[in-house]
């Protein structure tokens, strides 16, 4: 969809551009519902964020601030357009939804409301689905002009390009941080084996050498202990061997 803005929204999403760098996910969502209710003249606007199993979705933003119950999760199946967006990763506009079988869960709302037409978009990071953007069309506004669904989907996109470079920055972080753990793991076993090593040779000739003495179980007793200790260093080297070649695949 393809459409030249007016000044007023071109203004305010190169000011949207601007501010997203600067701001938290928290405080990023909340500008957008403000945003989106100021440049398109509405009352109401909120937004779900998904999560992670994809069974549920929270409700995180909302302008205005009372009366959306925010911080309240909900199934994703209990609410169905959402849920289609969801699953489509595609914008919805549904007019006249206090008939529709998709918003029959806030049919209620709907009509306390005067809600003549709901608009939903996503925003995708990872190709993924991260959340939905729900605005409502009430009072004497009746639905959605392309130019306004442009823009919240222009919203949505910043919104989006955002995410992904967290999402980028975060797993970039938590490989570093992987890989100064497998160095450490590697130096402490490279100085704890040989002692370990030692005592434990030292016990089993020890043990042959002492077979029936009175201190045969405790000898037995530091032999098993140095066995379990060896086991759990060599299981740890597998694990960060294994977590090495990971880091490379993905790098690759």
């Amino acid at each position: 969809m393809e459409k030249l803005f007016s000044m007023e929204k071109l203004e305010a999403l190169v000011d949207f551009q601007e501010k997203i760098d600067r701001l938290k996910f928290t405080d990023l969502v909340d500008l957008s519902v403000k945003q989106i209710a100021e440049i398109l003249k509405i009352e109401r606007c909120s937004i779900f964020k998904v999560s992670e199993d994809f069974q549920r979705v929270c409700l995180i933003a909302a302008e205005p601030r009372d009366g959306h119950g925010l911080g309240m999760n909900f199934l994703l199946d209990e609410l169905k357009a959402v849920k289609k967006i969801v699953e489509d990763g595609k914008y919805h506009v549904i007019n006249n939804p206090i008939d529709n079988e998709l918003t029959i869960a806030s049919r209620d709302l709907i009509y306390y409301k005067c809600i003549n037409a709901i608009l939903f978009v996503p925003f995708i990071a990872g190709e993924k689905v991260i959340g939905v953007i729900a605005i409502d069309a009430t009072g004497e506004k009746k639905g959605f002009y392309e130019e306004e669904i442009c823009f919240c989907l222009n919203i949505a996109n910043l919104i989006g390009l955002l995410l992904e470079r967290d999402m980028l920055l975060k797993k970039e972080a938590e490989k570093e941080n992987l890989l100064i753990l497998s160095r450490l793991v590697d130096e402490a076993a490279d100085r704890l084996r040989n002692p370990l090593t030692a005592i434990g040779g030292f016990a089993r000739r020890l043990a042959k050498k002492s077979a029936g003495s009175l201190f045969q179980e405790e000898i037995a007793t530091i032999i098993e202990e140095v066995e379990k200790m060896e086991a759990n260093f060599n299981q740890l080297l597998e694990e960060m061997k294994r977590l090495r070649s990971q880091i490379k695949t993905q790098g690759n």
